[in-house]
């Protein structure tokens, strides 16, 4: 399991979406200091292309160790501001919780 938690992010889930790095410097930064305060270092935060499936706005926490890495689906950064998008962490002793959350009134799409 722990492996395939590791493999994930750079061999399975690049079969089926499209990534790229994130082309904001201000989100970038932030993001990766919020995980870092969570306590979970990340390779970095990448765009992660779901427009063509969905409307919907997602991000995800993906992968373990050297291959954990931030994911903001590309519908999330078209709807939403930089400013707009808050985030937030929350640790316990087993987990790490990082939330991406921006105003319910924008979720739609036009």
């Amino acid at each position: 399991m722990i492996v395939l938690a590791q493999l994930a992010p750079v061999v399975l889930l690049p079969i089926f979406y499209d990534f790229k790095p994130l082309d904001r410097p201000g989100l970038r930064d932030r993001l990766v200091a919020l995980a870092e305060r969570a306590g979970a270092k990340v390779l970095g935060v990448f765009e992660w292309r779901l427009s063509d499936r969905t409307r919907k706005s997602n991000a995800a926490l993906t992968g373990l160790g050297r291959t954990r890495r931030i994911l903001l689906s590309d519908t999330l950064l078209a709807d939403h501001s930089d400013d707009e998008m808050r985030s937030s962490s929350r640790t316990s002793s087993r987990t790490t919780c990082i939330a991406i959350c921006g105003p319910a009134s924008r979720s739609k799409r036009r």
